[in-house]
Formats: C-alpha cells, structure tokens, sequence
C-alpha cells in the first residue's frame, strides 16, 4: 500500500473542516503502521481524517491479540464474523492508497 497525499489535498478535495495531523509519504505502507483515514460520523455525517493503525482486530478478540487482517473481499464483508460486527454497525472507512 502506498500513502503519498498530502493532508491539505486530502482535506480540499474531501471537503474535511479540520485535520491536525501530519502524514508522510510512505510508498511501503505495512500492517501496524500508522495511516491517514478519512472516517464519516454517522450521525452528524462529518468527514474526519484520522491516522490510524493499518490492520483490524475483531471485537471479540482477546485484548491481547496480536494479529490482525489487512484484507477483506467484498463479497465476505457481511457474511465473514471477522467483518460482521463492523459491517452492521456502519463502522466504515476509507482509506486512501
């Protein structure tokens, strides 16, 4: 994955108030890194950038759990327990590669 926007293009082109985050260039993105997300509040419907860790973790995991998935089909999104729970509830992204 390769992340090489900038936060000010992210934000103008997305139409995001506010951002305070600084990312760099990163052209080897790897699980557990950090990178820029844009997120929509699902109530207020506000569009946010955020870093965040690549990776999820499933809710039902043990607090402890290391390991993480990075990909996920279409097609398995509400199906798959791993991807249920977020699916449901909305708890969507986009990520920019």
């Amino acid at each position: 994955m390769v992340q090489a926007l900038t936060p000010e293009f992210i934000t103008e082109a997305l139409k995001i108030r506010d951002t305070n985050i600084e990312l760099k260039a990163n052209y080897n993105v790897a699980p557990t890194q950090l990178v820029g997300v844009v997120r929509l509040h699902p109530k207020t419907k506000v569009r946010t950038l955020n870093e965040l860790r690549w990776g999820l973790v499933p809710s039902w995991a043990e607090a402890n759990h290391k390991a993480s998935t990075i990909n996920a089909k279409a097609e398995e999104l509400a199906n798959k327990p791993m991807f249920k729970g977020a699916w449901e509830a909305g708890r969507l992204c986009l990520v920019h590669i």
